[in-house]
């Protein structure tokens, strides 16, 4: 029957165009992106369309959102096979060329491409992942077209044979999907990192991280149990004491990143600066039951440069943070708890850090107790937050940034300074009758 030729003629194709296209010469490549970065959105959506039309199928690009906990660990088995240090996305990656960022991306892509094809084509990067990652992401559109086939197929003909023979190749092909995603998923979970391997992956800034929470959730316990004025007074000078210790040893460290990026070691400085007058005033305090109240801005102007920098580098162009002697800012600003409601969590502490400054500048014109109240509330909610994050950097994403750090002890440091000035914490007057 005509039908039937026709039907003939048309799986023919469908096996020998796969093999004529093999022919070709092909570029492959892996975009890793993020669908809350503005700068992935720009190549995506603006940029990439022209390129995917120029080359046609002899370009090949596989994207990975990294927001996803399979799509991050296969960008992190990457970036460890190939060498990479850059965490930022979008990132393309084509043969040994790696291009980050909305203006590299479209600039260098089709230059690349072109030069690919005409040295007979550049397959995947040397990463096991991708290539299975590719196979199973095939695997799954050909059983899904020829699921859709079968269907088609038992509509023409009305044959039995025929739609038997496409349902044992929809089951091949399902299979095949099946046992690459399967190899795809053993392959990741053998390489996801124990408790012990996240704390390992740097030491030495994941226990200060540690340290860090440890004095976050000792703080905010005194507070629950001693919720008393007089009582957290005796313990406020020597918090402040050792917050201002361990803020010169943090700042340290980043200054000592930071000295060959030349205007950005200014920063780390100011940190040194005013963590150097905390812990002066701290000493000088004596048993005086209060720090000077200008204290306050002060530590709200280091969490404004900790939160600022940070917001800087995330709102610029493939840019990377400066991380200092230990720690891997990028690793922690690039993972999905970076984010809050699709907010940076840098802007809303920078915006913490504003409020902070023009609630303490209405007091210097108003008298008003009731914002000094709202300050250290602020305050403690600030703590609780930063609690939350420095849990996760060492235990949940294995890395640990000393700017957040900063931030943190920048909040305990304001919560132990006005405790003086914050009525809520005094407890109410008896009547006598």
């Amino acid at each position: 029957m005509p039908i039937k030729k026709w039907l003939v003629l048309l799986l023919a194709l469908i096996f020998v165009l796969p093999g004529a296209q093999a022919q070709e010469n092909v570029v492959y490549g892996v975009f890793f992106y993020s669908p809350t970065c503005p700068h992935c959105h720009e190549v995506i959506t603006n940029h990439w369309p022209g390129i995917a039309e120029t080359f046609g199928d002899q370009l090949q690009v596989m994207f990975i959102d990294v927001t996803t906990e399979m799509g991050a660990q296969i960008m992190n088995l990457t970036r460890q096979a190939m060498g990479i240090e850059s965490t930022g996305v979008p990132m393309l990656i084509i043969g040994d060329n790696v291009l980050i960022g909305s203006v590299d991306i479209p600039a260098r892509t089709p230059d690349i491409v072109r030069e690919g094809i005409d040295n007979g084509g550049i397959s995947f990067p040397p990463v096991p992942i991708l290539q299975m990652t590719y196979d199973a992401a095939v695997a799954r559109e050909a059983a899904a077209n020829s699921e859709s086939s079968t269907t088609s197929s038992e509509t023409e003909t009305g044959g039995e044979t025929e739609a038997g023979s496409e349902t044992e190749t929809t089951s091949a092909v399902t299979e095949t999907a099946t046992e690459a995603e399967a190899t795809l998923d053993s392959t990741v979970a053998a390489q996801e990192a124990t408790l012990f391997d996240k704390l390992a992956q740097d030491p030495v800034a994941n226990i200060v991280a540690v340290i860090v929470l440890m004095a976050l959730i000792t703080s905010m316990i005194i507070f629950l149990f001693a919720f008393r004025k007089e009582r957290l007074q005796k313990i406020a000078r020597p918090a402040l004491i050792a917050l201002g210790i361990g803020g010169l040893l943090v700042g340290g460290a980043l200054f000592a990143g930071s000295l060959s990026e030349g205007a950005v070691a200014l920063l780390p400085a100011i940190l040194l600066l005013v963590f150097a007058v905390l812990l002066i005033n701290s000493l000088r305090a004596g048993q005086k039951p209060m720090l000077p109240y200008w204290i306050v801005p002060v530590l709200a102007i280091a969490g404004l440069v900790a939160a600022g920098y940070l917001t800087s580098v995330e709102m610029s162009e493939g840019a990377e943070a400066v991380c200092g002697a230990v720690g891997n800012c990028n690793a922690v600003q690039q993972s999905e708890y970076a984010r809050l409601f699709g907010i940076p969590v840098s802007i809303l502490g920078l915006g913490v850090y504003i409020v902070i400054l023009l609630v303490w500048g209405y007091t210097q014109f108003f008298s008003d107790k009731h914002f000094n109240n709202f300050l250290w509330l602020i305050a403690l909610l600030g703590v609780a937050f930063s609690a939350y994050l420095t849990f996760l950097e060492p235990f949940v994403i294995g890395a640990t940034c000393l700017w957040c750090l900063t931030s943190a002890l920048v909040m305990m440091a304001l919560l132990w300074v006005l405790v003086p000035y914050a009525d809520v914490l005094q407890p109410p007057q008896r009547t006598t009758a």
